[in-house]
């Protein structure tokens, strides 16, 4: 382990370009684990959590401040190798709004009962499709399904190089893990950085494994970073790189300049149609694991974005002042996010109509 360690340590700098600057505003981290349960079943775990550096926005009757605004989990067990969910357990330990008089007792736990109908259902290709129509907008909850949607794109995966692996693993073993790591800076010109750093590791199977770094498979590393201009939420720029390292290149793996693939999506909102545009640019190119965690990282840019936005509780006269000058579209999307946290039938706390949304002034 020591001589794998030297080299390792001798090669980890990592590419200046993707160093953000400015005000830490927000940071979302999306984690996932695979386990052979036993024999015949496998575990899936996923975590979203999100933790505010600064600010304050009022939401649900409360001035919700800054510290730890989300902790929500999934846990699924799959009992076949088409991924079938055998069983399914939400949980909600962090959330935005409680029950309290402002919200008539509603709670951001409300519809996390309804994903119990994905039992008996697959992780497969369809799934983002029925995950969105039983769950999404003003009927779920944006944070467990983004979790949901995460781990339908990396299961199907982990299960086809489950079924090629020729020996089967000890109960309680790690199969695969997953991270996505979301941060946003605020800088004096009135640009947000956002970095995202994801990864996604398969582990060999524990036995016969002498160094620990042999139970490194493969990892696949990502690096994005974009800038988006403030006063009207326009991404103005976004580069991305990629690598990928088993135990036996720890030490001279490089990384891949992804620019000229991302580039194309600057230009644009960063918040409006973005998610539809990164399905139709990624759709085009061929299939793998490296597109599958480039476009789980894109996908997570815009709600990543929308956090970072009530630390920003310090700019929000300036802010309101030019949303008046921006269409009216971008300025109540503007609107609604700095003084919610949320845009309209976004979730099902924030639907048309419930207590919550009534509270939003204009």
């Amino acid at each position: 382990a020591a001589r794998m360690l030297r080299p390792l340590m001798a090669s980890s700098v990592a590419r200046d370009s993707f160093a953000a600057s400015g005000l830490p505003l927000h940071t979302r981290t999306l984690e996932f684990a695979v386990f052979q349960e036993d024999p015949a079943t496998l575990r899936a775990d996923g975590t979203i959590f999100d933790l505010r550096k600064c600010g304050f926005v009022p939401t649900g009757g409360e001035l919700q401040t800054a510290g730890v605004i989300h902790q929500m989990h999934w846990r699924a067990w799959l009992g076949d190798p088409s991924g079938r969910i055998a069983r399914l357990e939400i949980a909600q330990p962090v959330v935005a709004m409680e029950r309290s008089a402002a919200t008539r007792g509603e709670c951001c736990r409300d519809p996390a009962p309804r994903l119990q109908e994905l039992v008996g259902s697959a992780f497969d290709a369809s799934f983002a499709k029925r995950l969105a129509a039983l769950f999404g907008g003003p009927l779920g909850c944006s944070h467990l399904l983004t979790l949901g949607q995460a781990l339908g794109g990396l299961l199907p995966r982990v299960l086809a190089d489950a079924a090629r692996e020729p020996e089967r693993r000890a109960p309680g073993e790690c199969v695969a893990k997953q991270t996505l790591v979301l941060d946003g800076f605020e800088r004096a010109d009135g640009v947000l950085e956002i970095a995202i750093q994801a990864s996604e590791y398969r582990l060999a199977p524990r036995a016969g494994v002498e160094a620990m770094f042999e139970r490194l498979g493969v990892a696949r590393e990502l690096r994005v970073l974009g800038e988006v201009r403030l006063r009207d939420m326009q991404l103005l720029a976004l580069s991305a790189a990629a690598r990928e390292r088993t135990a036996a290149n720890l030490a001279d793996a490089s990384w891949r300049d992804l620019d000229a693939l991302v580039a194309p999506l600057a230009g644009e909102s960063a918040l409006r149609g973005m998610a539809a545009r990164i399905r139709a640019h990624m759709g085009g190119l061929p299939e793998g694991d490296e597109r599958a965690l480039l476009t789980a990282a894109l996908l997570n840019f815009a709600p990543g974005l929308i956090q970072c936005m009530p630390a920003l509780s310090h700019r929000l006269g300036g802010m309101f002042a030019r949303a008046t000058s921006q269409p009216a579209a971008a300025a109540g999307e503007m609107n609604s996010v700095l003084t919610s946290g949320g845009l309209p039938d976004s979730c099902y706390m924030w639907r048309t109509g419930s207590a919550a949304g009534q509270q939003r002034r204009p």
